[in-house]
């Protein structure tokens, strides 16, 4: 399938490779105006201007660390939807960019939402080991 085409592609890319075409997609669906108008409702390549890092586990997993705060602005806005996570809805989806005609249509990786998130409940998996 395309899907799993482009998905191969992507594993055995190089790193720098696969940070030029990790897609994400976040919406706001309710919150704070300020917090809608400073996340892009538009797929984002991450990999280009954010801090990115992957690692993969053959028949285990797949992980990819995006580092949301490496720039002044990139602080701001991260600040910005932390404080308002316990008003805001919001959905995050994450695909890879096909490059051949043979990947197209381009499909979601994951999507998830979340709302109401109240991060005084939240614990670190590092601080959970004591």
């Amino acid at each position: 399938t395309p899907q799993s085409r482009v998905w191969e592609r992507f594993i055995a890319k190089p790193v720098e490779e696969q940070k030029r075409v990790f897609k994400v997609i976040i919406s706001v669906e309710e919150g704070p105006w300020l917090v809608k108008r400073a996340v892009p409702k538009r797929p984002v390549l991450v990999g280009r201007s954010l801090k990115m890092t992957t690692h993969y586990e053959p028949g285990d997993h797949f992980e990819i660390v995006v580092d949301v705060s490496a720039g002044k602005t990139e602080q701001v806005v991260t600040g910005l939807v932390l404080r308002a996570l316990k008003n805001l809805r919001l959905t995050i989806a994450t695909l890879i960019e096909s490059a051949a005609e043979d990947e197209l249509p381009e499909s979601l990786l994951m999507c998830a939402g979340m709302a109401n998130v109240d991060t005084t409940v939240l614990s670190c998996p590092d601080d959970a080991r004591g």
